[in-house]
């Protein structure tokens, strides 16, 4: 990979940052400090507390670049579509590493022009009369071989994962991170160390483990 100076993410809360305290029975909870006043790199973060972290910034500082993190909480993967079009098309991407992380199939929303917010949703009794779980996975997949092939075209590295989806393969249509477990979900690898993981969202340890993850895979670190 040619030299990469800033990371972009997008997705849902499970990319914006990490939830320290939200299982106080994890295993691989509490057993980092926190410092985010580092001065060497620019850091842009949409939300996060001070006490927490996230897998972006963990992998920028590794690997010495900036990050620009677009995670939005609740969104889903057409919001996150819609997102990364509008950032390529307004922004210089020269030397940009994009990583898409992918939400929960059944969240239906819409374009939203503002990359800050979250795109407006249908309500749950509106939308579950017209769902069906084949045509939503079909759709969803072809949408994201579609942002992917828009990305190959402008021949930005980028990486898929599946960090609250754990229920359908992408791998077999995008470039989707394989995890050191044999899995491609988030949430079976992390439960694959700790047993005390109930789905809830990754602590700051689970944010550190991925960012090591990704700096081995993609820039052989």
């Amino acid at each position: 990979m040619d030299k990469i100076t800033k990371i972009v993410s997008f997705g849902c809360s499970f990319v914006a940052h990490s939830h320290d305290n939200e299982n106080i029975d994890r295993q691989n909870r509490g057993i980092h400090t926190i410092n985010h006043n580092n001065y060497n790199y620019n850091h842009y973060i949409r939300s996060m507390p001070e006490t927490e972290t996230n897998f972006t910034l963990e992998l920028g500082e590794m690997l010495g670049v900036d990050t620009e993190n677009y995670a939005t909480g609740g969104s889903g993967v057409r919001s996150l579509s819609n997102k990364v079009i509008q950032y390529l098309d307004n922004n210089k991407v020269e030397d940009t590493f994009i990583i898409m992380g992918i939400s929960d199939f059944s969240r239906f929303d819409f374009a939203n022009t503002n990359i800050n917010d979250k795109c407006p949703k249908l309500p749950i009794e509106d939308y579950v009369e017209y769902y069906d779980v084949g045509s939503v996975v079909f759709e969803i997949r072809g949408i994201l071989k579609m942002l992917s092939c828009y990305l190959k075209s402008k021949k930005i590295p980028h990486l898929f994962i599946n960090t609250l989806n754990s229920d359908y393969v992408i791998s077999n249509v995008v470039d989707t991170l394989q995890f050191p477990s044999g899995t491609e979900f988030w949430n079976d690898h992390i439960k694959s160390y700790d047993s005390t993981y109930q789905l809830e969202h990754p602590n700051i340890d689970d944010h550190k483990k991925l960012a090591e993850i990704i700096c081995k895979e993609y820039f052989n670190g």
